[in-house]
């Protein structure tokens, strides 16, 4: 898309600033490790420091409530939470412990389940049993229950130890246990319901998060004998506030294009490289419009850092929804690539986006070169995570490049797993995006719209010979028609009568 007047993606990558990003990922991910609320506000007084001093414009910090009841667009905010220690320590067991404390803060945060409420001052000791024990009716009351490594803790089962009257659980699943058995697994979610944080109906309870190699040993201690435990906590779940961060590198036009990356998750990859990564886009165009490389933006770019979901449902509702007329689209910048592939996943049909082709187009002269990120397309419709802004009643078309990763919320997940070069790939594919989406002018018209057209015809040819073909053809077409009608709220008298006629016309010959 060079002829367009685009910046090339190789002029991008060129020129970004991968020492600060890295120097700053680091800070930052240092920042959110605590995982409690009062580390949340310090990551967020960083990134709008990092904003202001980036020359970013309009920056503020909006604060909602993190009660456990507000409810933003079916999303009810999280309780705040803080805690300064957590421990579990065994007292009893056939089965001896080089070290008995098993759990503690003092290690590593994640030791202590985010959500987990105090226990009494000097602690509690008390029985541990299986999660079968309890399910095949041994007495439940007061007691810590060890959780099966297959899955975090359900919430049927959060809601089954509750109601025996269990003080808490102990959990080692891992996603990577057997790479990395003495990692632990950071547990934000253990929960009566689906939502992710515990909410203000929630049944109070300590979690413990413990390795693989400690979880197989408590489980061999039970299969021996009884066992007791010492618990202690000073949790504290309470109704605070909730920080959303968010500047505009202004456009000539005041509809905006988001760049969201959200904060609070305690891993570099998801998401602290995210936020850094997403402040040196804007960073990156600011010296290119400062250097005239790239003329002044036609549309308003604006970036987003908040708590995953929920703080842009808070964002999203406080703007007022639907969005479709004052945000041409958005990008979610969660998971940064650890090995070197991602996936890039479209807006789905529910909200037809023209800056799909744009992403596909972009893609085209990305492969055409030797970078070592492979980047795969996929059309599957995706409305989970920050992508649920496209639901057709928010109305957001949300695109999202995730980066391919090996581990997922374990404690292994550090710094020493970001390949620079492997992120500044990922950083460049979407600042060239974003440049050229925020200077969509008349000049591009023809160009843009005529790539847009071979695109569609492309997809189309595609579907042809497969199963179910007829459905299929008329799914596709439906799909790439309403995409490119979109091309209205960038040109508003864009013509494509002609092209859509061609294009039913040939889908019509093909099946």
């Amino acid at each position: 898309m060079e002829s367009a007047g685009f910046i090339p993606f190789s002029n991008v990558l060129a020129q970004l600033d991968m020492p600060w990003v890295m120097e700053h990922t680091e800070r930052l991910w240092r920042t959110e490790l605590g995982q409690c609320f009062r580390h949340y506000r310090q990551a967020a007084l960083l990134a709008e420091k990092l904003l202001r001093e980036s020359g970013v414009e309009r920056v503020e910090r909006i604060v909602v409530p993190a009660d456990g009841k507000t409810t933003f667009l079916d999303r009810t905010m999280p309780m705040a939470w803080d805690a300064t220690r957590g421990t579990l320590t065994v007292k009893q067991s056939r089965v001896s412990f080089d070290d008995p404390v098993v759990a503690s803060t003092e290690r590593h945060p994640f030791h202590l389940a985010k959500g987990s409420v105090s226990t009494p001052p000097e602690g509690i000791v008390t029985r541990l049993i299986s999660e079968q024990q309890m399910f095949t009716g041994e007495d439940a009351r007061g007691v810590m229950i060890l959780l099966e490594p297959d899955a975090l803790p359900p919430p049927a089962t959060i809601r089954a130890l509750c109601d025996f009257g269990a003080l808490g659980f102990v959990s080692d699943y891992l996603v990577g246990r057997e790479e990395t058995p003495d990692a632990l697994s950071w547990i934000t979610s253990h929960t009566e319901g689906v939502h992710w944080h515990v909410q203000a109906n929630d049944r109070p309870r300590v979690g413990f998060s413990v390795t693989p190699r400690t979880g197989d040993r408590l489980r061999a201690a039970l299969r021996k004998g009884p066992a007791l435990v010492h618990v202690a906590s000073d949790g504290r779940l309470y109704e605070g506030e909730l920080d959303i961060v968010t500047g505009v590198i202004p456009g000539e036009d005041e509809r905006e294009l988001w760049l969201m990356a959200h904060l609070y998750e305690p891993m570099p990859d998801d998401n602290s490289a995210g936020v850094i990564g997403a402040i040196e886009v804007a960073r990156l165009l600011r010296r290119l419009i400062a250097n005239g490389t790239l003329p002044p933006p036609r549309f308003t770019l604006r970036l987003i850092f908040t708590m995953e979901m929920y703080g842009y449902a808070a964002y999203a509702a406080r703007r007022g929804v639907p969005l479709r007329d004052r945000v041409l689209g958005a990008i979610n910048l969660d998971g940064m690539p650890v090995l070197p592939t991602a996936t890039l996943i479209h807006a789905p049909p529910g909200t037809p986006f023209f800056g799909d082709y744009l992403l596909e187009q972009l893609l085209d002269e990305y492969a055409s070169g030797t970078y070592p990120l492979q980047i795969t397309p996929t059309d599957r419709p995706h409305y989970g995570d920050d992508l649920f802004l496209n639901d057709p009643t928010t109305d957001l078309p949300t695109a999202w490049l995730l980066g391919g990763y090996k581990w997922w919320h374990n404690s292994a997940q550090t710094m020493a797993g970001l390949d620079p070069e492997i992120l500044s790939l990922h950083l460049a594919f979407h600042a060239t995006w974003i440049a050229r989406m925020l200077n969509l002018r008349e000049a591009q018209r023809e160009p843009v719209t005529s790539a847009a057209l071979q695109i569609a015809r492309k997809h189309l040819e595609a579907e042809a010979g497969r199963p179910s073909e007829k459905r299929r053809m008329q799914w596709r077409l439906e799909r790439e028609e309403a995409r490119l009608r979109d091309f209205s709220r960038v040109w508003s008298d864009v013509t494509l009568e002609r092209e859509l006629a061609q294009l039913r016309a040939g889908c019509h010959t093909a099946t």
